[in-house]
């Protein structure tokens, strides 16, 4: 049978199988907010909660990388855990009550945005922990293909039970989906600080070295420069798929069908990448950002739902195959002491580029219409990602 040598680890199975759980939890509470909140306030409030929760989360995910460096990553997603199994309980609660308004709604995403930066962080640097550096790269494909295949299952519960009558049950869900996680934790915690050496910890964790690192490789700071347009130039944002839906597609039930082929293109996709043994290079990073801009393009353009579907699909697979394979090529082989801070940069520029892009396709909708933007951006993205190879390939004959 061929398990992917990732999946071999005890450990890291065991992972695995707790985070796909607790990520199921997390997806059917996003989306069951998102459309509570689509459904009494519009495209308006849908889009306040996106920008003011994705800015949030790209805030404190810099500052998590630096707090994984200077305490115990173990003890960093505990916390983190912790807090948002609390605000899915409190969710819970007050739904149940009859005293959860739009305002709280708001806040308490905010407040969950801001914790999950953090944790955002923390996890990325507990599975470098978990494996060795001759299955990290491995690791990282089946970890994004557990993170899109709860995000498919848990987008279908919150689909299900977004009706306020029921929705006091995804929050109830999600508090529950953390259980699992926190227990592996907290006995994975006490061995690792039996078993390994503990990383040299850096008082103030300052980011300096981390920066120093990543202009000190070349193929790392070309790795994030796709990694960066590819997320800028993104036509299917937390704000313009619901746009594209709204406006070019038909309205709601569209929305769910999208956000269905948003989670079904990375899951297969992934699939493909940690059974095979092919290693990240910067010529197959060209291949898929350029596949992400061109099947964008195609997504943009169509009024027909399946075709709309096929192409976000393989747009959302080429855009995960960039983001993995990114990250494979500035985490491996380097100081083990900077893996919170190099995560904390990395998820700031997802996530912050994510917010960018929100706002950036907010004006161009306003001055030139949904179809304009969701044509133009992943067009730009293509010419943006030809160009940078090309310049890449005549910097290389020069060395």
């Amino acid at each position: 049978m061929n398990v992917p040598p990732s999946l071999r680890v005890h450990s890291f199975r065991w992972f695995a199988g707790v985070q796909f759980v607790s990520q199921c939890g997390w997806w059917a509470e996003y989306f069951g907010k998102n459309m509570l909140v689509y459904r009494n306030e519009g495209l308006l409030g849908l889009f306040v909660v996106v920008i003011m929760t994705t800015f949030a989360r790209a805030a404190t995910a810099l500052w998590g990388g630096r707090l994984v460096d200077r305490f115990s990553r173990w003890s960093v997603v505990v916390w983190t855990q912790r807090l948002l199994m609390g605000e899915a309980l409190v969710l819970c609660l007050l739904q149940g009550i009859g005293l959860l308004s739009i305002w709280v709604l708001w806040g308490m995403a905010a407040f969950a945005s801001l914790v999950g930066g953090v944790n955002a962080s923390a996890v990325g640097a507990v599975v470098r922990d978990l494996l060795d550096e001759r299955v990290y790269a491995n690791g990282l494909w089946v970890n994004s293909f557990v993170f899109n295949i709860a995000g498919a299952l848990g987008s279908l519960l919150g689909g299900v039970f977004s009706n306020p009558q029921w929705v006091m049950w995804l929050f109830a869900f999600n508090a529950v989906s953390y259980l699992p996680m926190l227990n592996f934790l907290s006995r994975m915690k006490a061995k690792r600080s039996e078993q390994v050496a503990k990383v040299e910890r850096v008082d103030k964790a300052p980011l300096s070295p981390a920066l120093r690192y990543i202009r000190g490789h070349r193929e790392v700071r070309w790795a994030l420069y796709f990694s960066i347009v590819s997320t800028v130039c993104c036509t299917n944002g937390n704000l313009m798929q619901p746009l594209i839906a709204d406006k070019l597609l038909g309205g709601p039930q569209a929305y769910a069908l999208l956000l269905g082929a948003n989670c079904a293109g990375p899951v297969l996709f992934t699939l493909l990448q940690m059974r095979g043994k092919k290693n990240a290079t910067l010529g197959r990073l060209f291949i898929s950002t350029a596949l992400y801009g061109g099947l964008g393009v195609l997504y943009g353009a169509s009024s027909w739902i399946p075709l709309s579907m096929v192409a976000l699909a393989g747009a959302c697979g080429g855009n995960c195959v960039t983001q993995v394979m990114t990250t494979a090529l500035v985490m491996s082989g380097k100081d083990r002491a900077l893996d919170g801070r190099i995560q904390g940069i990395m998820q700031a520029i997802s996530i912050g580029g994510g917010a960018l892009s929100s706002m950036l396709a907010s004006g161009g909708v306003v001055l030139y219409g949904v179809r304009f933007v969701a044509v133009g951006a992943p067009l730009l993205l293509l010419c943006i990602a030809i160009v940078l190879w090309v310049i890449y390939l005549r910097s290389s004959r020069k060395l």
